[in-house]
């Protein structure tokens, strides 16, 4: 049996419609978050972007000084199939990176280039 694969969002993605769309189906999560970040707001300007269907307003994470910052989202475990799809989604400028949760879990987070 593989381990499972962690997903940690912190935006849309939590919506129930939004994973409907992107997966087929609601995810099962469990909230966590992950230190030393802080989310913020970023103006997407870009037409070509804009054209594909990014919206003008995302969330992205940012790294704060402040050892209390903290950004709270939920954890979720998805398939590799379902990576490709949060992949697909995020496709409007995000980079994965695996980071390690408050919770001690490993997670694939997406950050804005």
């Amino acid at each position: 049996m593989t381990a499972p694969v962690y997903l940690f969002a912190y935006g849309p993605l939590q919506i129930p419609e939004v994973q409907v769309s992107s997966f087929g189906r609601v995810l099962d999560g469990a909230r966590d978050s992950m230190a030393g970040f802080r989310k913020h707001m970023i103006e997407i300007t870009d037409p070509d972007l804009l054209a594909s269907g990014c919206k003008r307003f995302c969330p992205t994470l940012l790294p704060s000084d402040d050892p209390s910052d903290e950004v709270a989202g939920m954890r979720y475990a998805v398939t590799d199939e379902e990576l490709v799809a949060v992949d697909i989604y995020e496709a409007c400028g995000y980079r994965r990176e695996e980071r390690t949760l408050k919770s001690g879990h490993a997670a694939w987070v997406y950050f804005k280039l």
